[in-house]
């Protein structure tokens, strides 16, 4: 996009308007990305505040370029008018419908995740499971021999069953 010669100009200063409202509709949609991340709730957390500064050093770029790009930084009211439109453009008209998406895309990969470990735990680790379970059979006959008693076998039977419980 060619740079107009001066923002002086009103041609100059329509582009540096309309720049500004595009960098302002970006930011929002960073926002939204970061919200999407965060996840609902907003809760507190390490990983909240790193977002959340990752965002602001990311938006803070972006306004950065869009105002060298156009106005050469010079402070002037209008591209801070621009970049306050394009944002409310964007969260009047764009953000319930991209928001909702990103939402739905977050969801999506968090069950697809889920399912995939879980087929991992049930079928990549069973050889673990049936070996751990033929090395606590083993055990609690070796300790009911040596005992003549029942009550250790019945402890690592509870115990296994527990463990097999909590992996359904």
């Amino acid at each position: 996009m060619p740079v107009p010669a001066s923002p002086d100009l009103l041609g100059g200063q329509i582009y540096v308007f309309l720049l500004t409202v595009l960098a302002g509709n970006a930011v929002g949609l960073l926002y939204d990305l970061f919200r999407a991340l965060r996840g609902p709730g907003g809760r507190r957390s390490w990983r909240s505040d790193l977002l959340d500064l990752l965002f602001w050093l990311v938006a803070g770029l972006l306004l950065a370029v869009a105002m060298t790009l156009g106005n050469w930084l010079e402070f002037r009211l209008y591209p801070l008018l621009g970049a306050a439109t394009g944002i409310a453009l964007y969260f009047s008209l764009a953000s319930p419908v991209i928001l909702g998406a990103l939402l739905a895309l977050r969801r999506a990969l968090g069950r697809a995740s889920s399912r995939l470990l879980r087929w991992l735990g049930r079928h990549a680790l069973l050889p673990l499971r049936r070996a751990l379970g033929h090395l606590l059979r083993a055990t609690a006959r070796r300790l009911r021999c040596a005992r003549g008693r029942r009550p250790p076998g019945r402890r690592l039977r509870r115990l296994w069953r527990r463990l097999r419980r909590r992996r359904r």
